[in-house]
């Protein structure tokens, strides 16, 4: 599996985003700057989703994921996708409100459903986050890994 490198650098004006990968460098452009509230710790194993997290879809879309804030019942997101010139597919990002979904035995999730699309992250005991991305097209899974902000994934 390819390491991914994750750089952040969020400007005054605007947060600014570039992703390295095999030698390729991708961009986001997420304005406004994204903020990571410290969730509550009460909120137990919540709390994990909480940070930066980035992935990549298959066909080669990078994606970033921010919980910027999180409760028992919501999430504060921050969804962020770099271009991908095979599918003409723009960079773009996306702040939103994502529901939590805690059901029994199962792991927990964000919902979060945007216009046809719906996205999934569905928490690991890895420590990663499953990705599950359904609207126009093929449904597409991906695993999301846990970024530093310093330009490295977190194992």
């Amino acid at each position: 599996m390819k390491k991914m490198v994750l750089m952040i650098v969020l400007a005054v004006a605007l947060g600014f985003v570039a992703l390295a990968q095999a030698g390729e460098i991708f961009t986001f452009n997420i304005f406004p700057p994204v903020k990571i509230i410290q969730p509550d710790p009460g909120l137990k194993e919540l709390t994990a989703f909480s940070g930066t997290w980035s992935g990549t879809w298959p066909g080669h879309t990078p994606f970033l994921l921010f919980v910027e804030e999180i409760n028992e019942k919501s999430a504060t997101i921050v969804y962020a996708w770099g271009n991908n010139l095979r599918y003409k597919l723009n960079s773009g990002a996306v702040r939103q409100k994502a529901q939590v979904v805690v059901r029994g035995d199962e792991k927990p999730r964000l919902e979060s459903v945007s216009g046809e699309a719906r996205l999934t992250f569905i928490l690991l005991s890895n420590g990663s986050l499953d990705a599950f991305w359904v609207g126009r097209g093929s449904p597409l899974r991906a695993i999301a890994n846990r970024t530093d902000g310093n330009g490295g994934v977190i194992k």
